[in-house]
């Protein structure tokens, strides 16, 4: 297995799952700001 094969095959899958977890964690914290005056709102979070 050269070293495209093993980025491509083994890291791709595990990178792009770690990036969605990141932008949800993103997600959330924009939306905890954008309601941080919200009268009764409750923040989110993310938790890894």
């Amino acid at each position: 297995m050269d070293v495209r094969d093993y980025l491509f095959r083994e890291k791709l899958p595990l990178m792009s799952t770690a990036l969605e977890a990141y932008a949800l964690r993103q997600r959330t914290i924009a939306k905890n700001i954008a309601n941080a005056t919200t009268p009764g709102y409750r923040p989110e979070r993310v938790r890894f």
